[in-house]
C-alpha cells in the first residue's frame, strides 16, 4: 500500500520583527512572526515612545550649559519620566519644536527651570501649554 508524500511537519519559531518604524509622527508595528510568515501577534510601537528615548538621550548627552533642539511632531505631553530627566540635566536648555492645530511653536525651557511642583504633584502628564506657564518655559508660533 502507498501512503503517498510524508507530510512535512513544521513547528513554528517565532521572533518578533519591526514591520513599520515608529516616528514622532506615527506609530509603528511589530508582529511575532514566524519564517513561515504565520503572525502569532502584533503590537504598536507608540509614537510617544520615540520621543521620550529621543529627547531624553538628546538631554543626557547634552554639553554642560548647552542646548538641545527636538522636535516633537504632533506630541505636545509632557511626562513626568521626561520631567525627571530634564530636572537631572537642569543645566540645559531645551528648545522643542512642535505641531498643534496645524500651527507650529517652539517651546523653550530655560537651564534652571524648577520642576519640584510638577514632579510633587498627582499628574504624570502635562499638556505643552500648561506645563511652560508652570515651569516659566515659553511657547511662541515659528
Amino acid at each position: 500500500e502507498h501512503a503517498g508524500p510524508a507530510k512535512e511537519e513544521h513547528s513554528h519559531s517565532y521572533s518578533w520583527v519591526t514591520v513599520q518604524e515608529a516616528t514622532t509622527e506615527q506609530d509603528g508595528m511589530e508582529e511575532y512572526r514566524c519564517s513561515c510568515g504565520a503572525v502569532a501577534e502584533r503590537s504598536v510601537i507608540p509614537a510617544s515612545q520615540v520621543f521620550v528615548k529621543g529627547l531624553y538621550g538628546e538631554v543626557k548627552n547634552a554639553p554642560i550649559n548647552g542646548t538641545v533642539t527636538f522636535d516633537s511632531g504632533r506630541l505636545y505631553t509632557m511626562s513626568d519620566y521626561i520631567i525627571k530627566k530634564l530636572a537631572e540635566r537642569s543645566d540645559v536648555t531645551t528648545v522643542v519644536t512642535f505641531e498643534y492645530n496645524k500651527t507650529a511653536y517652539r517651546l523653550t525651557i530655560p537651564a534652571g527651570a524648577d520642576y519640584s511642583a510638577l514632579l510633587a504633584d498627582e499628574d504624570y502628564f502635562y499638556g505643552y501649554f500648561y506645563f511652560a506657564q508652570l515651569v516659566g518655559a515659553t511657547i511662541e508660533e515659528v
